[in-house]
């Protein structure tokens, strides 16, 4: 039942992240060719592709942890012994799940200022600038979660040696 959970979970965090790096992209080509073929420039497109490629980032940090894809040196850890391998993996995912924790603890504030401030990006349209820098949070919260799940998972394999 957890584990189903946990993994549709995981496919809508995957595909909002997907949607959200793709219109991202697909915006980026459209800025292109708007720029080159047809001369126009429309600055609020960009500042929209920076803030998409945050989301997708964020939204994405939590299953890419889940699945492997943090940064790692296989070349050296895989030399280790299984016990010192697993006492590495508990120390990365404690650090792991305290930067998410910052994230949220510090987002959160930040966040709020922004919306009691009413600050806005006024280029062309005035976006509030809490709508991008929600993001922070948010993602925080995703990877509180996956790391959490981690820390537990190298405890257990500590435990369990």
């Amino acid at each position: 039942m957890i584990k189903e959970i946990g993994r549709k979970s995981d496919n809508i965090i995957k595909l909002a992240g997907g949607f959200l790096i793709g219109g991202s992209v697909s915006m980026l080509f459209a800025i292109a060719f708007m720029r080159q073929v047809l001369h126009i420039s429309q600055d609020y497109l960009s500042d929209i592709t920076v803030w998409l490629v945050v989301w997708s980032s964020m939204l994405l940090l939590g299953p890419a942890l889940r699945d492997g894809q943090h940064v790692n040196i296989g070349a050296v850890f895989n030399k280790l012994k299984p016990g010192v391998q697993r006492g590495i993996m508990l120390v990365n995912m404690l650090c792991t799940l305290s930067f998410a924790l910052l994230a949220v603890v510090g987002g959160l504030p930040h966040v709020h200022t922004l919306i009691a401030t009413h600050q806005v990006y006024a280029r062309v349209i005035r976006v509030p600038m809490w709508v991008a820098h929600i993001c922070v949070p948010i993602g925080g919260a995703i990877l509180v979660v996956y790391a959490a799940v981690e820390v537990w998972m190298a405890a257990k394999a500590i435990r369990s040696s």
